[in-house]
């Protein structure tokens, strides 16, 4: 059986050693100083600085090494180190998070544990590596980004953008833990690739909100669009038919731009753009994984149209948390559809109800308003002069009372 501190010594068995208090004097510093590195590395300090093995020393060391080398102050190198240790932090606790999914399928608690300790060797090495390949290009990208390393006055011109979930809090009241936490799941992953899949970058999120800046005002832009898009629930197009093929799919997707005019956008200009080019897409379609959009036709028809895609893991329908929504919402709502089987009379009745859904039924998800109104850029017009209405009639009833007061 594994026990707990063998999953650690899993993780902790092959740390550098061979060192110890010298590696930090060595570089001009004192065991407070080590002391005062190693909790910004977020680690509790011990009672008694003997209970510190030789890896622990080496750590401390390394960062006192490193002012060495840099000419770095210790203010600069706690900075640093703190910058570290709540990076890595956060990653552990998130790498716990998705392992505990898998974990939990042993049906025994030997099971789990011998899951877990395969889970941690299998993952070490090659994630060491992983860390320290993403770490580089990222920093690579960061030193890119500065304008002149000679001229660091010279200013940085960036577009900046903020997207949430509305009425989130509410939302969240009537949900259960779950659920929240898989709609925010499938939010900030796509969102978040939609930032990247522009060059942009994801400054900070929040669960239910992203803070992203883009290269440029166009890039931003799109973001934003397609961020929207996500959550805008509009309804573009219906197409009834006895398959589910490629040719369905295409034939869906080319009369959806039309719909959208999003064919103007087609020029030659963009579609000489090299395919992984962020600039090269005018949509991105988010979709299951099932074999109609897997098919080598779907992936040539969407770059010749130049359609990102995103497909969802398969058996993961809390990637398409709003189309499952959607379908619920539409099979709910109007349940006779389900028994009409004239492909005609079903084809007039789907558009009937795709008017009523766009243009007439408030959405929660939104708001209260409708998808057209999110769709067209009214919907937060329409919230704000909804609160500032709710508060003239706050500010009307206070009024009327301090100036209507009853007789006793």
């Amino acid at each position: 059986m594994t026990e707990p501190d063998e999953l650690q010594q899993v993780l902790l068995s092959d740390l550098p050693g061979e060192v110890d208090q010298r590696a930090i004097e060595q570089a001009g510093l004192d065991l407070s100083d080590g002391l005062r590195l190693w909790r910004a590395l977020g680690f509790p300090e011990p009672e008694d600085p003997e209970s510190f093995d030789q890896s622990d020393f080496w750590a401390m060391g390394q960062v006192a090494q490193m002012m060495v080398d840099t000419g770095m102050d210790l203010n600069y190198a706690v900075a640093l180190t703190r910058g570290v240790g709540a990076t890595m932090s956060r990653l552990a606790d998130w790498q716990v998070g998705l392992f505990a999914g898998l974990i939990e399928q042993q049906d025994t608690e030997e099971g789990r544990r011998e899951v877990s300790a395969a889970l941690l060797s299998g993952m070490r090495p090659r994630f060491e590596e992983l860390l320290s390949y993403a770490w580089r290009r990222h920093l690579a990208g960061a030193v890119a980004r500065i304008p002149s390393l000679d001229h660091p006055e010279d200013l940085s011109m960036a577009t900046v953008g903020f997207a949430d979930l509305v009425q989130f809090s509410a939302l969240s009241n009537e949900l259960n833990p779950d659920e929240v936490g898989e709609l925010v799941e499938v939010f900030e992953g796509n969102s978040h690739d939609v930032v990247f899949k522009h060059d942009g970058r994801v400054i900070k999120g929040l669960g239910d909100s992203v803070l992203f800046v883009a290269p440029h005002p166009e890039a931003g832009m799109a973001i934003a669009w397609e961020i929207v898009d996500m959550v805008s629930r509009k309804w573009i197009n219906t197409l009834v038919s006895v398959e589910e093929s490629a040719t369905q799919v295409q034939a869906v997707f080319e009369s959806a731009l039309e719909a959208e005019n999003l064919l103007d956008l087609l020029t030659d200009e963009r579609l000489d753009l090299a395919i992984d080019d962020p600039a090269r897409p005018i949509l991105l379609a988010v979709s299951d994984n099932g074999p109609p959009m897997a098919a080598a036709d779907t992936r040539a028809f969407m770059a010749l149209m130049a359609i990102a895609q995103h497909r969802g893991r398969p058996h993961t329908p809390t990637d398409q948390a709003w189309i499952e929504t959607f379908f619920g919402h539409i099979k709910g709502e109007w349940p006779h559809l389900e028994d009409i089987t004239n492909p005609v009379l079903l084809e007039t009745e789907l558009a009937r109800i795709r008017v009523e859904y766009n243009s007439v039924r408030l959405h929660e998800a939104i708001g209260y308003v409708t998808p057209d109104d999110e769709h067209e850029g009214r919907g937060e017009q329409i919230r704000e002069a909804r609160r500032q209405g709710l508060a003239r009639a706050r500010q009307n009833r206070l009024d009327y009372h301090r100036h209507h007061i009853n007789p006793e």
